[in-house]
């Protein structure tokens, strides 16, 4: 973005994405995708999001 007040244009950005198939449904979810994203400067974790989708049973 270019502007010096933040330091999004800094280090390095980094996704993850995990799949956990549940043993024991919950309703007719079958299971959950986990998305991480990671901002990097130095080495370190500067700033962490993190959010979940639920996939449901195709009928």
């Amino acid at each position: 973005d270019n502007d010096d007040s933040t330091n999004i244009d800094q280090g390095d950005w980094v996704n993850a994405q995990f799949t956990s198939e549940l043993k024991n449904p919950k309703g007719d979810v079958i299971r959950e995708v986990f998305y991480e994203f990671y901002h990097i400067i130095d080495g370190k974790i500067a700033s962490w999001s993190q959010f979940k989708r639920d996939e449901k049973k195709l009928e």
